[in-house]
């Protein structure tokens, strides 16, 4: 049924009451915190923020940066809060300070009592249709300052009822013209996409500083406070020591590689950089990071990785780089760690009626910093549609953003990567992609043109002195490492690992899937145990505090800089999922392999024989055995047979890989890299099938099948995800990674109890900690506490999780001041959280006193999460 309008009449005589002068932008909280009152004025507010953003260009960004917006700008960013110039937002603060006789002091309001602001989406959609007719960029800005712009602000025009009529809208056109000409200019500057992004980026954020406790008092000195407040928020100078070599900054030489490569990176442009794994690309792209900062074609450093871990490993190298590079105090030289589970706390957005309430998160907030280390999702979101992406965009405007491991990523998260990639162009940056096992036809779609080179090591690039595309090849080849290779039953890998480490040696076991990883410790640490030898296991599924002790554990007796005393100590074997081929500096003398692709067993590859100071024992080898599948069994079952490893990489691929690597091990050995992308090319050079299981596996490969997305579905959902005007939704619901299942989150306790005021939980390790029902969302208290949570949760997927409980649970316990617990909206729908009690024996029974019907749970420090089907499942 459709609602009635509300006709909005105002009263006679009650126009002379209004006036800009008392047309108010926020409330003040007095500071003895006794009374609410008004605070500044919409006029001085919009002065306040485009003063602030001009000094954000002006002082805090680098020349290169600044000159991507135009003169303008600080106009643009004055004019974002027109609409507050309106009755609904005066009726609201009216209410917020004086909720029993606000209609006696405001008569003139009375008439707009019954309409709802989020029926239209507030002020910056009043803000929008006062600007439209003006610039429709500039409106656009304005209308999403708040992080996405209304749907039913494009039906709306600037003289509705809704928004006061004309009467309301003539008071702020003279605002408008109160704007320009304190700011002396206008808005006719035409913008470009980029632009648009940059300056709703740099709009959000002046409007955040604007709105501290710096301008809280109306009585406050505005010209001083201006700059003290950007300070406030944390922006600061830094310099960059000059003719810094190298070595000054690593403590060791360059190789010959480095060398070639580095030179011809002396200009903002993109950069692609396929060389062996363990060659230091890191290292390559840190200092041609320092080579474009020392030269002021930099702003900063964005490193992007693809996991969370992987993003923590990086920052104490990033830290150490920065320690070098950076004059100044340690404060202004640390890396700011930034990845999903750094904001653990999202406050509420938009709560414009409250003094000083600030709606960055800090995941937001650390792109803005100069130096940040974290995952690729946070710059994918600078060009998906999520709410406050171009303050991502505006963050990393200028920098130099170097992309880690960018072959892990499947063909979703690829090719929102290539939005990603000509996007930062658009703003400045530099990219500089970073890879082992790279395809041909990848490094094009990275690149946007077609690059057929087999070199290698090799770096394509285009920069900002020539559109064409050129390539640097490093003319002495990189020495080989010639690693003999082998297909093997299960059973002869199980001996053989046993015989190996009893006679020294450490040796790496890596499984496709957590439940094959310890399925097969199971088997073996047994038999290890019985002859004396040391066996662990690592894998996704032990919580983030369990896994830090182990990972760091087994690096210590596995790394780099492990004492040949210690390794040589006794053999060992460490067993694992693809964990151990991306996010651990660790060198093996023996590897034991699932079959996987190509690329992923390179990848694995280069966890053995690592490193040439690595003290080893005399009867190690270089040698790689995969655990057998027959190829034709394989090809002729569509790749059923290698299950469960066709669930987790795709059956063509898969079999494709197992092609071109029985031809390899024919021949008893790999070179490492000489045969690198020879192998590459050969796994995924398209071709004709005339095999019918080829065909089919091939077609699955593209269009899908009921059990998975093919590339053409994934493509097209990557598509809608950085599309012009499509739906927003947040951050948390953003999806940068596809996962055919997505993931819920369990909270591993040994005891919880619960009364009015708290709820009282003890950890697995002992440690305690108590939520308070009642707390400060921002306090240190909270947030040390909400990271104490996150660091005994454990992910699983969603059809093999537990009973979760519901949101209304999770607000009795208290829970959603520290652990975030999806939309608001039905309190009963699950908040994709299970809370497990562990027993003596490790059974973990669920909280909510729920039985479990399909699955046993357990969970202990040696096996991580085990997920067991009962009996008749």
């Amino acid at each position: 049924m459709l609602k009635r309008k509300t006709v909005v009449q105002i009263a006679k005589g009650s126009e002379d009451k209004i006036s800009l002068d008392n047309c108010y932008a926020k409330t003040y909280l007095s500071n003895d915190m006794s009374k609410l009152d008004y605070g500044k004025t919409v006029d001085c507010h919009c002065k306040i923020v485009g003063n602030i953003a001009k000094v954000l260009l002006h002082d805090f960004c680098t020349k290169r940066v600044a000159n991507l917006f135009p003169k303008n700008s600080s106009l643009i960013v004055a004019v974002h809060d027109l609409g507050k110039i309106s009755p609904t937002f005066q009726l609201k603060l009216a209410k917020a300070i004086d909720r029993i006789s606000w209609k006696k002091s405001h008569p003139e309001l009375v008439p707009y009592e019954l309409i709802q602001e989020s029926s239209f989406g507030g002020h910056p959609t009043v803000s929008y249709s006062a600007l439209k007719n003006i610039n429709e960029n500039v409106a656009l800005i304005a209308g999403q300052h708040h992080g996405a712009l209304h749907p039913i602000a494009y039906l709306k025009n600037e003289h509705s009822d809704d928004f006061g009529g004309s009467y309301w809208n003539n008071l702020r056109k003279s605002e408008y013209l109160n704007l320009c000409n304190f700011f002396e200019m206008n808005l006719d500057a035409r913008l470009s996409p980029a632009q648009l992004s940059l300056l709703s980026g740099l709009t959000c954020v002046s409007d955040w500083i604007g709105s501290g406790s710096y301008f809280d008092d109306p009585s406050s000195d505005v010209e001083k406070n201006i700059k003290e407040s950007v300070l406030g928020a944390g922006f600061r100078k830094f310099k960059i020591k000059k003719n810094l070599t190298f070595k000054d900054i690593f403590g060791f030489s360059s190789n010959e590689t480095q060398d070639t490569l580095l030179k011809d990176i002396t200009s903002p442009g993109v950069y692609v950089v396929e060389a062996p794994m363990g060659l230091g690309k890191t290292e390559l792209a840190l200092y041609a990071a320092y080579k474009l900062l020392v030269t002021e074609q930099a702003s900063g450093i964005y490193f992007a990785l693809p996991t969370q871990l992987t993003s923590n490993k990086i920052w104490t190298r990033v830290s150490d780089f920065l320690s070098k590079v950076i004059e100044g105090t340690n404060a202004e030289k640390r890396s700011l760690l930034l990845h999903s589970t750094a904001h653990l706390v999202q406050d509420s957005l938009g709560a414009d009626a409250m003094p000083g309430k600030s709606w960055f998160s800090s995941a937001k907030r650390g792109l803005l910093y100069p130096f940040a280390v974290g995952t690729i999702d946070q710059a994918l979101l600078s060009v998906m549609n999520v709410r406050h992406s171009f303050v991502r965009s505006f963050g990393l405007a200028g920098k130099v953003v170097i992309i880690d491991e960018v072959h892990t990523y499947d063909c979703y998260t690829g090719s929102i990567l290539d939005s990603l990639v000509q996007h930062l162009i658009n703003i400045g940056c530099s990219v500089i992609i970073l890879s082992a096992t790279l395809s041909v036809q990848r490094r094009s779609e990275l690149l946007k043109r077609k690059s057929e080179t087999s070199s290698y090591p090799v770096m394509s690039y285009v920069n900002s002195n020539s559109e064409e595309l050129r390539k640097t090849v490093v003319s002495k080849p990189v020495p080989d490492r010639n690693i003999n290779l082998a297909f093997k039953s299960y059973s002869d890998c199980r001996r053989e690992v046993i015989k190996r480490a009893k006679d020294g040696q450490q040796i790496l076991w890596i499984e496709n899937t957590v439940e094959d990883a310890q399925s097969t410790y199971m088997d073996i640490a047994y038999l290890a145990k019985n002859n004396g030898i040391e066996c662990g296991l690592i894998h996704s599924r032990f919580t983030p505090i369990d896994r830090e002790r182990k990972e760091s554990y087994w690096v210590e007796l596995l790394g780099k800089n492990t004492s040949s005393e210690l390794r040589s100590k006794n053999g060992r074997i460490l067993i694992g999922t693809q964990v151990l081929e991306q996010s651990l500096d660790i060198d093996a003398d023996f590897l034991v392999s699932r079959f996987a692709p190509t690329d992923m067993l390179l990848q694995r590859i280069g966890r053995l024989w690592r490193h040439c100071s690595t003290a080893r024992s005399e009867s190690a080898k270089p040698d790689m055995w995969m655990v057998d599948a027959e190829l034709k069994e394989c090809i002729d079952s569509d790749g059923s047979a290698l299950a469960p490893s066709s669930y987790v990489y795709s059956p063509y691929v898969l079999c494709r890989s197992l092609e071109v690597f029985k031809r390899q091990a024919d021949t008893g050995s790999i070179s490492i890299p000489s045969d690198i992308r020879r192998l590459i090319d050969e796994t995924y050079i398209r071709r004709d099938e005339k095999n019918p299981h080829y065909k089919n596996m091939l077609q699955e490969l593209r269009f899908g099948s009921k059990n998975r997305k093919g590339i053409e579905s994934l493509k097209s959902l990557a598509r809608s995800a950085v599309a012009e005007r499509a739906v927003v939704i947040s951050d948390e619901n953003a999806p940068t990674r596809y996962a055919s299942e997505s993931q819920s989150k369990i909270l591993i306790v040994s005891d919880i109890s619960c009364n009015n005021d708290k709820t009282e939980i003890e950890f697995l390790d002992g440690n305690k900690c108590e939520i308070l029902k009642k707390c400060d969302r921002k306090s240190s208290g909270t947030r040390k506490i909400s990271i104490e949570l996150m660091k005994h949760i454990v992910q699983c997927q969603q059809t093999k999780s537990p009973s979760q409980i519901t949101k209304d649970q999770a607000i009795k316990l208290g829970l959603e001041n520290y652990l975030y617990l999806g939309d608001k909206g039905d309190s009963s729908a699950e908040s994709g959280l299970s809370i497990m009690i562990i027993s003596s024996s490790g059974v973990l029974k669920n909280f909510n006193g729920l039985a479990e019907d399909k699955y046993i749970y357990t969970y202990s420090y040696e096996k991580g999460l085990e997920v067991v089907k009962k009996n008749g499942n």
